[in-house]
């Protein structure tokens, strides 16, 4: 007990001190970069973001609010379409950007055993699986009361046999192939040469792999930008040095759009 204490402070002391030496600026540099040949104004978006969160006591944020937060504030982007609503926070942080954006936010049925579940663990629909109800609680609460909000409860795979016109698509569902892979096509035809599609939670090769999907993000965009199908701007998810000391946990967001 005490040599494992011993060893867990230890590991503190030195992990703090290479947190207290890690430089940011190359991370905030390369960001700001990557906003600008985007031609997007992440200064605004910071401000926007900041503004928003002081107000909810959240501090931190992932760089999805802010990508969105300047592609609205440009005026290009109004409909859009949300993959995987989970508690509707960003739904409702995105709904209250700008009176004239419609937000279209689908999500599984809450009955569907891969609802708040839809990891490589339970790809296997048999057997029973404890629902978790604590994300549908918190959506209702988030939603409610937003008149540029509409729900569907559906499976994102049904968007196939569909046609339908977003400015902007955000992917957040379903991480493991084949969904995501459906979903991206959907959403590339959704938008067409004019919109944009944004994708959460791209993994480094050979990083830290999660339940809930590992580099099926990150392969699928880069064989379409390989192909010549799309142009993608990549940010880091969240510029923390706690996120980035370890490049195998270095998750990134993508911003993607057709060549025309």
């Amino acid at each position: 007990m005490l040599i494992r204490r011993f060893k867990s402070v230890i590991n503190n002391y030195v992990d703090n001190r290479r947190l207290a030496s890690f430089d940011l600026e190359p991370f905030l540099r390369e960001q700001k970069s990557v906003f600008q040949s985007a031609l997007l104004d992440w200064d605004q978006a910071l401000t926007t973001t900041s503004q928003y969160f002081e107000a909810r006591t959240r501090s931190d944020s992932s760089t999805h609010y802010e990508v969105v937060a300047a592609l609205v504030a440009q005026k290009s982007v109004k409909r859009i379409l949300e993959i995987g609503t989970q508690t509707g926070r960003f739904t409702k942080f995105v709904a209250e950007l700008a009176a004239d954006v419609e937000v279209t936010t689908i999500d599984l049925p809450s009955h569907d055993r891969r609802y708040d579940k839809a990891t490589r663990r339970h790809l296997d629909t048999c057997g029973d699986i404890e629902l978790t109800t604590s994300s549908s609680r918190l959506r209702e609460e988030n939603l409610r009361g937003l008149d540029n909000v509409r729900f569907e409860e559906m499976n994102s795979i049904l968007l196939s046999g569909q046609t339908r016109s977003y400015d902007l698509v955000f992917v957040d569902g379903d991480h493991t192939y084949p969904v995501v892979a459906i979903d991206a096509i959907n959403a590339l035809r959704f938008v067409g040469n004019d919109g944009w599609v944004l994708f959460d939670d791209l993994r480094p090769y050979g990083g830290a792999v999660s339940d809930f999907g590992g580099t099926e993000t990150t392969l699928l965009l880069e064989s379409l930008e390989n192909a010549g199908i799309v142009e993608v701007f990549r940010f880091h998810k969240r510029l923390d040095p706690r996120r980035l000391i370890d490049p195998t946990h270095r998750k990134m967001i993508a911003l993607v759009r057709l060549r025309t």
